[in-house]
């Protein structure tokens, strides 16, 4: 189940049965009664967001469009950072953090992490991966070989940073997902970490509804 409501107040159920709700009808997620919800098969996935494959020009004139590098940075990883790739403390990994907006109005962030020994920091820098996501980068552009993604969705309130950027208030309500991305042997080589606002018209349009 990807996203279990326990324990969660009134106000973040709403907004996570909301989402996934719109999620299914992206066919993101699939949804059965008296089971759960559950990610769909890597090629089933069809919404640009999570999506592997086929990049439409639209689509791509969107990222290009809407996506701008806000920082690219040789980083001492976190505790969930090290945990999920596999790496020491003492390493150094690469964090990028992109931000996303529709018509000047800015709705989310996402955080990428993977080490430099996959990736130089000048094609992060690149157009390219401003123009797609974090996987359909690895994959399209620079032709990473990888088995499968996954997805743990759930909703979390801004920190300081994120409501200084995305200019609302601490602790509103964000829909937030993090894609890990798995090798061969089943070892997360990267992950991004995105997140927006859910209230916004270019939520909408980013879940596909």
């Amino acid at each position: 189940d990807v996203a279990p409501s326990r324990g969660l107040g009134d106000v973040y159920k709403r907004q996570v049965h909301n989402a996934i709700k719109d999620l299914s009808k992206a066919g993101i997620v699939s949804r059965i009664k008296g089971k759960g919800t559950f990610i769909q098969k890597i090629d089933e996935i069809n919404d640009f967001v999570f999506e592997l494959k086929n990049v439409s020009s639209t689509k791509e004139q969107f990222y290009k469009e809407e996506h701008a590098l806000l920082s690219l940075n040789l980083i001492k990883p976190f505790d969930l950072i090290c945990k999920k790739l596999q790496i020491s403390p003492t390493d150094r990994i690469y964090e990028v953090i992109r931000l996303m907006s529709k018509n000047g109005n800015k709705y989310g962030l996402d955080y990428s992490y993977i080490t430099p020994n996959l990736i130089s920091a000048e094609l992060l820098k690149s157009d390219d991966f401003l123009e797609n996501s974090f996987h359909t980068f690895l994959k399209n552009i620079i032709k990473l070989n990888f088995k499968k993604i996954s997805i743990e969705l759930s909703v979390h309130s801004a920190n300081n940073f994120e409501s200084d950027i995305l200019n609302v208030p601490k602790n509103t309500p964000l829909i937030s997902w993090i894609t890990n991305i798995f090798d061969d042997n089943d070892k997360i080589i990267a992950c991004t970490y995105s997140c927006l606002l859910y209230t916004s018209d270019a939520a909408d349009d980013l879940i596909g509804v």
